[in-house]
């Protein structure tokens, strides 16, 4: 981790502070399920299960720091949440969601995937496939792929 030096602090006792740093996500939740062959209520289920994950205050309980630091508020700076709207593969007529998620932070972020797995496993009744993309720098070429 980079560490910047407090004013008065030693070296040999570790005051030190951490830099804030910034994170892109562009996560992909797939049903692998056409859309025209999708009940209503699972379709409901699932635009309803993306609504309350990807929110400011409920995204940060699904990421992790990998070196094991406790997740809490006070360690982002800002935060946003691009929810963009539900499409159909061209190819497979699968229903998909792209988010991209921006926030600046002092963790060494990820977002936990088997957390999320299971919360979708439960919210929606069956598995979904689930990418998810990370960098510190590209966030308007994300939202860019997002929305084509």
């Amino acid at each position: 981790m980079k560490y910047k030096l407090i004013e008065g602090g030693d070296f040999n006792r570790g005051k030190y502070e951490e830099k804030w740093k910034t994170s892109n996500f562009l996560i992909t939740i797939n049903t692998n399920e056409k859309r025209d062959t999708m009940p209503d209520d699972r379709y409901n289920a699932f635009i309803k299960s993306i609504s309350h994950v990807f929110t400011e205050a409920n995204s940060i309980n699904f990421m992790k720091d990998r070196n094991g630091k406790i997740i809490t508020k006070e360690g982002f700076d800002e935060f946003s949440v691009y929810p963009l709207s539900p499409e159909i593969g061209p190819k497979t007529n699968k229903l998909h969601w792209h988010i991209v998620l921006h926030t600046t932070h002092k963790y060494n972020l990820a977002i936990n995937r088997g957390k999320l797995s299971a919360f979708y496993r439960k919210a929606f009744g069956k598995n979904v496939y689930i990418n998810i993309k990370a960098t510190g720098n590209s966030l308007q070429n994300f939202i860019s792929y997002a929305e084509k």
